[in-house]
């Protein structure tokens, strides 16, 4: 195993210690992170902690790298939507609350179907 590998993995171990209670994690899957990064699912496996089998991720950039943690708790919570987004959401809240007032009428109104076509329309 060369130098670089060695580091890697030490330093992918350290990463991948428990948050809680210091134990090495079992990773259990990735997925593609930003800026061709790899996001490892870690769990911790320690029963007697207290985040047992909960996961945590380590993101292992393109170049090997691994940046240190950062705890996003209390940060502004950013959505980007897209053109349309809150318009159709209006509209689909509009028929939930029509279903919701038709299901307590006596002899039952008509009610809105929500088909796959309808919430996907272009």
């Amino acid at each position: 195993m060369s130098d670089n590998s060695d580091s890697f993995r030490t330093t992918f171990e350290t990463a991948s210690m428990c948050p809680k209670c210091g134990f090495i994690g079992e990773d259990r899957g990735t997925s593609p992170g930003p800026k061709k990064s790899t996001i490892h699912h870690i769990y911790c496996g320690n029963a007697r902690c207290k985040w047992y089998n909960t996961p945590y991720l380590v993101q292992v950039n393109e170049d090997g790298s691994i940046p240190k943690p950062t705890n996003h708790t209390g940060e502004k919570k950013v959505y980007e939507g897209f053109e349309g987004h809150d318009e159709r959401a209006r509209e689909l809240i509009d028929i939930f609350k029509r279903n919701a007032q038709a299901e307590i009428k006596p002899c039952g109104a008509e009610i809105l179907w929500i088909t796959r076509k309808n919430v996907l329309k272009n």
